[in-house]
């Protein structure tokens, strides 16, 4: 091969027949897991439910905002909805929202909202983690998303599979990533430009002496 060539190769994932690990990491040999870990199920939020409504700003929003733009909804938000977009970040609706709006009336902003900031309306459905969800190790030795913060404890890791209350795998555990190499805007709460995840989370992580590499995906597609 002509080094010349190299300018022309993308960057190749590599693929398997099933599965092993889910799209967000970056180096399967780079991970390292623990035995696995019950949810603490009855602490989560109505967010965690299914059935929630994906959101996304689609600009900045700036403090006493009123008006929330958002990329397209799949699904309607009741008036009085809160949406949370990450820690401190809440949006109230003032007015029904339905499939395929643009823009969301909410109540004045308390902490202004970044392009790129998701989160998710409540659901009505069973309780459900996504996987890549910043995980807490509470002191019973069960997990619980690190985005409710409990107060206490630290985060812990990447949950490495969704995580559904109503199957059957609910009472045993939950595989969690304690170090990886991870694609930082694959993970389901990156937000802004970049997509990065909380940095508090990150830090923590790190403080636990795991060995994390956050790297940005992208594609010439």
């Amino acid at each position: 091969m002509k080094s010349s060539d190299l300018n022309n190769i993308s960057f190749l994932r590599e693929t398997h027949d099933g599965l092993m690990f889910p799209p967000f990491i970056a180096d399967q040999h780079s991970v390292m897991r623990d035995t696995g870990r019950q949810i603490a199920w009855e602490l989560l939020t109505d967010d965690f439910r299914h059935g929630g409504v994906y959101v996304e700003a689609t600009a900045i929003a700036a403090i006493d905002a009123v008006l929330v733009p958002v990329v397209a909804l799949l699904g309607g938000i009741p008036k009085g909805e809160v949406i949370r977009f990450g820690a401190k970040k809440f949006a109230k609706l003032t007015d029904d929202a339905f499939e395929g709006d643009t823009e969301l009336s909410v109540e004045p902003l308390a902490v202004a909202l970044a392009d790129g900031d998701t989160g998710y309306s409540r659901g009505n459905g069973g309780w459900f983690v996504r996987a890549g969800e910043e995980m807490d190790l509470l002191a019973d030795g069960r997990i619980l998303p690190s985005v409710i913060a409990t107060g206490g404890v630290t985060c812990y890791g990447l949950l490495l599979t969704n995580a559904n209350a109503a199957a059957s795998d609910a009472s045993t555990g939950y595989g969690v990533a304690t170090q990886a190499q991870v694609y930082e805007n694959l993970l389901p709460r990156a937000t802004g430009s970049p997509k990065v995840i909380s940095s508090t989370h990150k830090t923590e992580l790190l403080a636990r002496g795991g060995a994390w590499v956050f790297l940005q995906y992208s594609d010439n597609t």
